[in-house]
């Protein structure tokens, strides 16, 4: 069984990673170059938008903690050490010690739905975008996620048009 859980969350990482390093490495800067930086935010917000409620969509039709999730929030909740431990997880109890919103950010900027996950009140309740301002928070993220990572490209064409007519 320890097997099958650690494929399926290498599975899901690898995949999660390859489609955002496609938007956020290839797609993004070809927007920017073809349409503009403006219509490249929107473009942007809607892709990540709707990647979002399919990871939160999918995560709670198969109802399996399979990122283990569901249950770094109950063992917060109850004060409770974790008994399993994957790098995600490493990762969300060292950012959760300093600021939650920080680290729902954080987690944002790896998937938009992973913010939603962790924000959104309970645990295996798999209730989709139910809590307090979930979507508030996750129309923000993506919004800043968009607009910061479209002016990164933006800044590097930029620089690079400059350092190439330098040398």
């Amino acid at each position: 069984m320890e097997k099958r859980k650690v494929l399926r969350f290498s599975s899901i990482f690898l995949i999660n990673l390859s489609i955002k390093e496609s938007i956020d490495d290839i797609l993004t800067p070809i927007i920017i170059f073809e349409l503009g930086f403006i219509k490249s935010i929107i473009i942007i917000t809607a892709i990540y938008i709707i990647k979002g409620v399919i990871t939160v969509r999918l995560y709670d039709k198969y109802k399996t903690d399979c990122i283990m999730m569901e249950s770094l929030k109950e063992a917060q909740f109850n004060h409770h050490k974790i008994e399993e431990w994957n790098k995600l997880i490493k990762f969300i109890v060292k950012k959760s010690e300093n600021n939650r919103k920080k680290l729902i950010f954080l987690l944002s900027f790896k998937n938009p739905g992973l913010g939603v996950l962790y924000m959104r009140d309970g645990f295996h309740m798999y209730n989709g975008f139910s809590g307090k301002n979930v979507i508030y928070y996750f129309l923000l993220n993506i919004i800043v996620k968009s607009i910061y990572w479209n002016i990164i490209v933006l800044t590097g064409f930029s620089l690079w048009g400059f350092l190439k007519n330098i040398f």
